[in-house]
């Protein structure tokens, strides 16, 4: 008797130390202070390598960013929620697809997919495990992040941008905080706080200055011709 309630103690223990806080995973949803409404875009037909980021006038709440590119639509798209413990932002650099270049977020599970029709540009609802982010945590830095499905994985999908894949469209949202992460007695909490935001293409798009000093040179080249 005393040896089966020692493993079931030490099975509690084991459990607990690898258990995960939740929230639910959907970008439109709620009402009043937990209300979630935002999108995500594809990157900026002329500015492709210029992340945008922040709400629109329909989101909720409503801000002043605009955007050029499409919303992501179906299951070309996979999306997946980045966490940290605590309440503190990190500081430090950014990539150009808004994630810090000495990350530290643990990948969530599962991914999801996006809407279509009317619902592009928000995720397919599910509810999200945050790895490394106890049950019942006071609050968690969360980050979401979106990829082609095609790459397979977040990892993939930057190493293939960074190699600059021209199929590596990827970007991740402002980083925010969420409160009283789901578990045993918490019930999973709406990603409140998070905001729109587009893609990025991988690539460095030529200053105009660059454009004009090509164009010079294509012009000189053809009159140096014609003198032959």
């Amino acid at each position: 008797m005393k040896k089966a309630l020692l493993t079931t103690l030490a099975l509690a223990v084991v459990t607990g130390a690898f258990a995960q806080g939740t929230v639910v995973f959907n970008n439109l949803i709620g009402s009043g202070a937990t209300r979630v409404n935002t999108r995500v875009y594809a990157p900026d037909p002329l500015n492709p390598t210029v992340q945008r980021t922040g709400n629109t006038a329909a989101n909720e709440p409503a801000g002043s960013q605009t955007y050029a590119g499409a919303l992501l639509s179906g299951n070309a798209w996979t999306a997946q929620l980045f966490a940290i413990p605590g309440n503190t932002i990190p500081g430090g650099s950014a990539t150009p697809y808004g994630v810090l270049v000495n990350d530290t977020f643990g990948a969530g599970t599962p991914t999801t997919t996006f809407r279509t029709g009317s619902g592009a540009g928000v995720v397919a609802a599910t509810t999200a495990t945050l790895a490394g982010v106890p049950l019942d945590s006071a609050s968690a830095v969360l980050q979401l992040r979106v990829f082609p499905s095609s790459f397979g994985s977040w990892a993939a999908a930057v190493t293939a941008f960074n190699a600059q894949n021209p199929l590596a469209l990827i970007g991740a949202s402002p980083m925010f905080v969420v409160n009283t992460i789901g578990g045993v007695d918490n019930t999973p909490p709406n990603i409140v706080g998070l905001q729109s935001f587009s893609l990025v293409a991988p690539g460095v798009v030529p200053e105009p200055s660059s454009f004009a000093l090509a164009g010079m040179g294509l012009a000189s080249l053809l009159i140096f011709r014609r003198r032959k």
